[in-house]
């Protein structure tokens, strides 16, 4: 592979495909990436691939192995098909930004940005052009001659971005970039960061533990476990279709229940419940994986139950045993008549979910009805696809 010079001002490199096979990272007996596949494509525009998984996992350990932080014990990493263990950190022309940003305490914005410029001895002129177009792009315009030891933290990380796409990278890592930030600057951040690539035309691989994150920032979404990616799709499809029970609770389902459905009633470990129909409470039916008759594994959230008020006769009715007010949302559990004491249902319930009954009358030992909509619901083990490619 051939030493990737930066490009002159307003060039992009077409994107590349990032492939990773049977790759392994051990310290003696302890196994941190096991026998990983992964396959990042070229796409044009905005390209977001986020690592998702709990600590422990193996995302920061895959992405310092993908930028040569990493030596591997086994497997290969290939950028449109060139191997890259023979290639230096240096030489991958990757821009990393970590989650602590790194900066040169000492320096200024315009040193930090132009540090890898002015290793690859881009001429001076080109260099100031380089750092004051990347300084407005993360929107910190005059801010060239600032102590980054002045700046706050998201204005710091907003630094280490600049700093890592001011030579064009091919791709830009990001490890948990916005996790030491509180949450209303992880929040706007997360806004921008979206934009910022989308500008820059740099497709990047990023790590998160933070669900919202994942789905409001990737492209496409690979889940790790134990050092191996569980599942791989565009967010819609991985929290609508996890493809077994561990991905389904990952990502925030509190109830895993085997049913059958029949037109509109479902049956099974729920009890008897009728389905919400198409239009009703402004709700859709499912449009990616259709609930259809027969039997299904449901992973349900809260706001998979809608309440209404109790009905007589009709499937569904149970008793609040448990009533909290949370911020902005009130929260229910309900025993169903048909289950008995065995099985509790849990359902958030808000604007949309109540029907004929208000938050403030669900207290405990109110008789209420529970309708299981479908536009909230996730059919496990249904969508085999996902592999390992994003």
């Amino acid at each position: 592979m051939s030493r990737h010079d930066v490009h002159t001002h307003g060039e992009h490199r077409a994107a590349d495909t990032l492939a990773l096979r049977e790759v392994t990272v051990a310290y003696g007996d302890t196994v941190v990436l096991d026998h990983l596949d992964l396959v990042v494509p070229a796409r044009s525009g905005r390209s977001i691939t986020v690592l998702l998984g709990p600590s422990g996992c193996g995302k920061s350990t895959l992405i310092r192995a993908v930028a040569g932080l990493e030596p591997l014990t086994g497997g290969t990493i290939t950028v449109d098909g060139a191997d890259l263990s023979s290639i230096p950190v240096h030489r991958r022309d990757f821009g990393v930004v970590f989650q602590d940003h790194q900066l040169f305490a000492g320096r200024s914005v315009f040193d930090n940005v132009a540090y890898g410029l002015r290793m690859r001895r881009v001429p001076r002129a080109e260099i100031a052009a380089r750092v004051a177009e990347v300084l407005d792009l993360v929107k910190l315009s005059g801010r060239e001659r600032d102590s980054v030891q002045n700046l706050s933290g998201g204005q710091a990380q907003r630094v280490a971005l600049a700093r890592a796409l001011a030579p064009r990278p091919r791709l830009l890592l990001l490890d948990e970039p916005l996790s030491s930030l509180d949450r209303r600057l992880r929040e706007e951040l997360a806004e921008d960061l979206a934009e910022i690539i989308a500008a820059a035309r740099t497709p990047a691989v990023m790590v998160t533990h933070d669900h919202d994150e994942a789905a409001a920032l990737g492209d496409a979404v690979a889940v790790m476990r134990e050092g191996r990616i569980e599942q791989v799709g565009a967010p819609s499809r991985l929290w609508r279709s996890p493809r077994n029970d561990w991905v389904a609770r990952f990502l925030g389902a509190t109830d895993i229940v085997d049913v059958e459905v029949s037109g509109p009633r479902v049956c099974g470990d729920l009890g008897d419940l009728s389905v919400l129909a198409a239009g009703e409470g402004g709700t859709l039916t499912r449009t990616d994986i259709a609930l259809t008759d027969g039997p299904h594994r449901l992973a349900l959230r809260p706001e998979s139950l809608v309440v209404e008020a109790a009905r007589p006769g009709e499937p569904g009715a149970g008793e609040v045993v448990a009533s909290v007010s949370l911020p902005g949302r009130h929260r229910v559990r309900v025993r169903l008549d048909a289950t008995g004491t065995g099985t509790h249902s849990q359902a958030a319930t808000g604007l949309r979910e109540l029907r004929g009954v208000s938050a403030a009358d669900l207290a405990v030992g109110t008789r209420v009805r529970l309708r299981l909509d479908p536009a909230a619901v996730a059919l496990v083990g249904e969508d085999q696809g996902g592999g390992a490619v994003a």
